[in-house]
Order: structure tokens, then sequence, then C-alpha cells
């Protein structure tokens, strides 16, 4: 991957549009992707926000190459930097949210998405859990699952 040069993100990063770009996006029909990452350790010698800060890498990345390569409109939404991580809390520095707060989360920006004007959620991780929001009925929107490790 080359280095991060932000010309190459300008208009996927949902955080830093307007309100007015965010609705435009949603009228293009935009695939809509929130990246979740969690914090926890991965042992003495790594940062224990390394998979949020892999999951954002990941997308920004992904939505590039989407838009670029295959003309595909994709937006980014801010990383989600906590889930479950509950084999972790032996560890300091793990942040774990239980099931029923991660799960109202995700629905949450789901329905805040969707009220924005997307229909399209894209996701990158924790399929299970999202396949639970929507059978609860919670999430009237379409979902895909974006690989978890790496971009080819």
């Amino acid at each position: 991957m080359q280095p991060f040069n932000e010309r190459d993100y300008a208009g996927l990063m949902w955080g830093e549009m307007s309100w007015v770009e965010v609705g435009r996006a949603a009228k293009e029909g935009r695939i809509v992707v929130l990246p979740l990452g969690s914090t926890e350790q991965h042992g003495p010698m790594m940062p224990v926000g390394c998979d949020h800060f892999l999951a954002h890498s990941w997308a920004l990345e992904g939505a590039r190459r989407a838009r670029d390569t295959h003309h595909v409109p994709v937006v980014v939404l801010p990383t989600l930097p906590y889930g479950r991580a509950t084999q972790h809390m032996d560890f300091p520095g793990t942040v774990s949210l239980s099931l029923d707060t991660y799960l109202r989360l995700l629905e949450d920006i789901a329905r805040n998405a969707i009220r924005a004007g997307c229909r399209f959620l894209g996701q990158s991780a924790i399929p299970i859990m999202l396949a639970e929001a929507r059978r609860r009925g919670h999430t009237p929107c379409s979902t895909c699952n974006l690989p978890q490790y790496g971009i080819r």
C-alpha cells in the first residue's frame, strides 16, 4: 500500500462531509461502510488500538479502490473503536461492550444512516451481530460483508 495521501480519500469520509454532502451521497446510492474494530490487547509489543487502526485503513483503501477502479460509490463512516472483547478483559487497556450495548449501538448507527437516506450498509466484521440486529427488525437496510483481513 502506498503512503497515506489525504487527496486520495477526498469525498469518501462521512465524518469530513457537511450534512449537505452526506445527503447528496445518500441520493447517489453510495454504499455506507462501517469499519468495526476493538480496543484490546495484542501482546506487550502492540498498541491496544491496532484493530480499529487497521479497520479504518482497510475501509478507506477499500473505498478508494471501489471508487477509482470499479466505479462503486462508497462513503466510510467513522470507525467504531469498541466491540466485544470479553476474552481480553484480564489485560489492562481492553474496552469491551456488552452484547446488548453493541447490538444497540450498531442498530442506532444503521438507523441514523437510513434516516440520512442511505439504503446499503457494508460492514467490515461481525456479520453474526448485524444479522441478529436485522433479525430483530431494527435495521431495514441491505448489508454486505467485506473481507476482514487485508485488501487484495
